[in-house]
């Protein structure tokens, strides 16, 4: 009959997994891959570097949209409200002294995010500061328009 076994060890840990021949293989082929040389090292790199990733917290009084930038300078940010649409951008400067890499994972490059904002957002009173690589900005919610939701009993 058959029989099934589980085995829960991560094979990943093993090391003779193929006697370390796919841990050398995708080694070599990430290195290939992401070599300074190599074309497609410019369209990749850059691409996942100008993703900035977000957390939106709420509270009573106000959304807090905190953007992930890590080694920015505060002054190259912009933030935009046009038809209730938050827009934070970056415009990276070119350093005139290029440090000459062996091996880079971080870009400065510019970058945009869009969010569209509801009516519960009084978008005058918007204000934001970038402190230890997080631009935080506060989107005070409008009293008028900050109704709490209504039970409504059944009867």
């Amino acid at each position: 009959m058959y029989t099934r076994h589980h085995n829960n060890e991560d094979f990943r840990n093993k090391k003779d997994f193929c006697n370390g021949k796919f841990d050398r293989k995708f080694d070599k082929f990430r290195e290939g891959f992401f070599n300074s040389k190599h074309p497609m090292k410019e369209v990749f790199a850059e691409k996942i570097s100008s993703f900035k990733p977000v957390n939106i917290s709420e509270n009573e009084e106000y959304y807090a949209l905190q953007l992930f930038a890590a080694g920015l300078k505060k002054e190259a940010f912009n933030i935009a409200i046009k038809d209730r649409v938050l827009t934070i951008s970056y415009k990276a400067t070119e350093d005139k002294e290029k440090a000459n890499y062996i091996y880079q994972e971080v870009y400065a490059s510019s970058f945009e995010r869009s969010f569209k904002l509801n009516e519960k957002v009084a978008s005058e009173n918007i204000s934001a500061g970038y402190e230890d690589g997080i631009l935080t900005v506060i989107l005070p919610k409008d009293p008028e328009n900050n109704i709490p939701a209504q039970e409504i009993k059944v009867s």
